[in-house]
């Protein structure tokens, strides 16, 4: 799948579109507005990218606090995705700082004034365009929490584009925007750091094959139809958590995930039995 196709009909627009941007003009107050126009400049200038707060205060002419509040504006209306870092107990250095990419590839393209895919592809930002939207497709398919969505990277170089941990699952994503991708020392390292139960190295071309052991190389349509029984997974898990909750015993016909989930919802404030908004 080619990438101007893929993101421009990922990130096509939807009736959503223009709720969000009420959404955004709504939250924001009358001394922020003038950080409309900057902050488009903002998020397309560091796409998928870990954020230096005081770097673009400064440019912003703003303070750290009013940028924060901009981007959990901009986040809670769905209009950008934070990943928070991931941080494991190694005596390596790792980033703490969030990454941040656009929601809509479509959106991106079009302010950046991309009409073709041979113009998306000979744009600087192409690969982050190309991991912004293989992030976003890979997170709807799993049905996967933003609680549940992580990156990980050291300083020493070491990186893993996406981590998606669901109890005692981790499940590893790197996206390359190649069609012949090869096993680097930073995906060896991730998989032995973090314990990976697999890693997925997602790439542009269409065929799909192993790297190396619990490393292989995949399309983004063989994955996001591979995902699928994960996501129905995770609904019967939910549905499992509830009805257990409900009887107060745990469900021992699904996961230990599901037993764990159980524990943890017969607090008082989240049993549906005393909370009806539940």
């Amino acid at each position: 799948m080619d990438v101007g196709q893929a993101a421009g009909q990922g990130g096509g627009a939807t009736p959503e579109t223009s709720e969000s941007e009420e959404d955004v003009e709504g939250a924001l107050s009358t001394p922020q507005r003038h950080l409309v126009l900057k902050g488009v400049v903002f998020y397309l200038e560091i796409s998928v990218d870990c954020i230096e707060i005081s770097r673009y205060a400064r440019s912003f002419g703003a303070s750290d606090t009013a940028v924060r509040a901009y981007l959990d504006h901009l986040a809670a209306a769905l209009v950008v995705r934070q990943l928070q870092p991931w941080h494991e107990n190694l005596s390596k250095r790792q980033v703490r700082a969030p990454k941040v990419y656009l929601a809509d590839s479509g959106i991106m393209h079009t302010l950046l004034n991309l009409r073709t895919q041979r113009d998306v592809e000979a744009h600087p930002k192409c690969g982050a365009s190309w991991e912004g939207f293989a992030i976003e497709q890979v997170r709807v398919a799993l049905g996967a929490e933003r609680s549940e969505c992580f990156f990980w990277s050291t300083h020493a170089g070491a990186e893993l584009d996406l981590l998606v941990v669901r109890g005692r699952t981790r499940l590893g994503f790197e996206i390359k925007r190649t069609t012949a991708p090869q096993v680097t020392p930073s995906m060896r390292h991730a998989l032995a750091d973090l314990k990976l139960n697999r890693l997925d190295v997602i790439h542009a071309g269409d065929t799909t094959f192993a790297l190396a052991k619990n490393i292989r190389a995949v399309s983004i349509v063989r994955l996001l139809t591979d995902l699928k029984p994960m996501q129905q997974h995770a609904l019967l898990r939910q549905r499992a958590v509830r009805i257990a909750c409900v009887l107060q015993t745990p469900c021992k016909r699904f996961c230990s995930v599901c037993r764990l989930d159980v524990q943890r919802l017969r607090s008082p404030l989240q049993s549906p039995l005393r909370n009806p908004a539940w």
